[in-house]
């Protein structure tokens, strides 16, 4: 469990013992269970701390970060900001009174001063886009910055998934486990999604797109299903109202089935019906929820190498879309509400939860928590993890995946930059990551509760598991979003085209295509092995 849940229970356990410890004598002295004399410190010696940033001394580069300052039309919608006052903490020191960007930039001076940066002279935020909305020209602009070979030039790119997965396929970013140099990374700490970061790669043992608490946008873009509590403690009193769907999750039973009778179950019915049981975008929820299932269409061999799945072994995929396509024709639970006329296209479908006529949102990503739209309704308002596909015997150990929009900003080391600014960059994104545990803290508390969000600690453990859930199966960013960078056709396209026409062609679709997928992969992996790269 992430930092917040830890603080949040320590100060209650403080709280509730201070009158008892106080009780105690307040001489310093210890005691055990038993009443019995805890044994005497005297004669012991401390280990002495070790501290790996003490020597670390990077006063004489002069470091250059290229940051995407773009938000689309959604994110504004939203009310959400873009991401580098997470990163830095915000330009005008009037918005530090908000705890998460003050933590935020608490984090940027400690790591500063502890490595010898200073802002504005070695320490140099630049800004980078791409020409027009289109995502697909995203790997143009990176590109650009390694071939410019200009004196200013970035070492480290903060851009969206979307681009930054082309810019690793091509050999745009350095392998950030490369040990050849001094390297700091440490991918074994809890702030880093490893599992995620290798999940994405082509080659064994190799790491290219970062991803991690640093990048906060991995966690803002997260998907998760928003939740009316109010509408909850009405039709679930006698069940224990949102507590009791906080328990299912904390259970392991917070399951598609169950997920669906809540729904159901929330939906008064017919034409004058007042609450929908669930509503959502479909092309997102269908992508959400394949995520999360633990289904996929590739597997990985011995070498870390993705392999198509052939044959039966496609068949629980083949099974899901139909379940898929199932739920969407279920009276309750509706990407295109046809009692409500907004409610006929696209983010318009939010204004329904937005209005308090529906008890589930769905695909909605963390950072509509930070937005007025949510903030200013008239009902509190929660956000859970997506369910899971089948019931997780673990309990309180299930493990709830949580989808990580292309629109999500990761990060890199750009090619071009030489050994000693790839150290450089190394030991920056490693101490803001190791840094970021109170940021996050404060981001929970503040970022994300504000008002109608503040309900209780619950609410904070829901949002621990969605970011402890993040992920993004390989599927999802190599052959979908980089369908057209390497002429795949695109798995999801295949798959939506199934719901949408309420037939399921997948299995035909898929069994005629994978052979020139599987080809078509094997050209893009030797490319990729023979390239030699730092």
């Amino acid at each position: 469990m992430k930092a917040s849940i830890r603080i949040l229970t320590l100060l209650l356990l403080v709280a509730l013992l201070g009158p008892l410890l106080a009780s105690c004598g307040g001489d310093g002295g210890a005691t055990t269970p038993a009443g019995t004399t805890a044994p005497s410190a005297e004669g012991t010696t401390a280990a002495p701390t070790v501290d790996k940033w003490e020597d670390v001394d990077l006063s004489d580069v002069t470091l250059r970060v290229a940051y995407n300052e773009f938000v689309n039309s959604e994110i504004v919608a939203a009310g959400a900001t873009n991401s580098l006052p997470y990163l830095v903490g915000p330009d005008d020191e009037a918005l530090l009174s908000r705890g998460d960007y003050a933590a935020a930039y608490e984090r940027h001076n400690r790591t500063c001063d502890k490595l010898g940066l200073t802002l504005g002279e070695n320490l140099v935020y630049s800004e980078i886009g791409w020409d027009g909305p289109n995502t697909n020209t995203i790997l143009a602009s990176i590109q650009a910055l390694n071939t410019a070979n200009a004196e200013d030039a970035p070492h480290i790119v903060i851009h969206q998934n979307y681009g930054m997965v082309r810019a690793a396929i091509l050999g745009e970013l350095y392998n950030c486990k490369d040990q050849s140099q001094k390297n700091y990374f440490d991918f074994t700490d809890d702030g880093w999604y490893t599992d995620m970061m290798l999940e994405n790669t082509l080659d064994e043992d190799k790491i290219y797109m970062l991803m991690g608490d640093y990048f906060i946008d991995q966690f803002r873009y997260a998907f998760g299903v928003l939740v009316n509590a109010d509408i909850a403690d009405e039709v679930l009193s006698v069940q224990g109202g949102i507590e009791y769907i906080y328990d299912l999750v904390r259970d392991g039973y917070w399951t598609y089935d169950t997920f669906m009778e809540i729904a159901e179950y929330a939906y008064v019915g017919g034409t004058d019906s007042l609450v929908m049981g669930a509503v959502g975008g479909f092309y997102w929820v269908s992508r959400c929820m394949f995520a999360t299932s633990g289904l996929d269409v590739f597997t990985k061999n011995e070498n870390g190498e993705p392999v198509y799945i052939e044959g039966s072994g496609i068949d629980p995929v083949h099974d899901w879309i139909d379940r898929l396509i199932a739920m969407e024709k279920e009276e309750f639970f509706s990407s295109d509400w046809k009692n409500d006329s907004r409610n006929t296209a696209g983010a318009a479908i939010a204004t329904t939860f937005i209005d308090g006529r529906a008890f589930f949102g769905m695909n909605q990503m963390v950072l509509a928590m930070e937005g007025a739209a949510i903030q200013n309704m008239d009902d509190a308002t929660g956000i859970l993890p997506f369910p899971i596909y089948e019931e997780d015997p673990r309990g309180e150990d299930a493990t709830y995946g949580a989808l990580v929009s292309d629109n999500a900003n990761c990060g890199g080391v750009l090619i071009s930059a030489d050994p000693e600014m790839f150290t450089a960059a190394s030991a920056f994104i490693q101490l803001m990551t190791e840094d970021s545990d109170e940021f996050f803290s404060q981001y929970f508390e503040n970022g994300l509760k504000y008002k109608n969000n503040d309900i209780g600690t619950g609410h904070i453990e829901m949002l621990d598991i969605i970011h402890d859930g993040i992920c993004s199966p390989m599927s999802m960013l190599y052959e979908n979003y980089c369908a057209s960078a390497v002429e795949l056709d695109a798995y999801f396209t295949v798959m939506n085209n199934s719901i949408y026409s309420g037939t399921n062609t997948f299995s035909s679709s898929w069994d005629s295509g994978v052979g020139a997928k599987i080809s078509k992969w094997q050209e893009i992996k030797e490319s990729f092995g023979n390239r030699t790269l730092q």
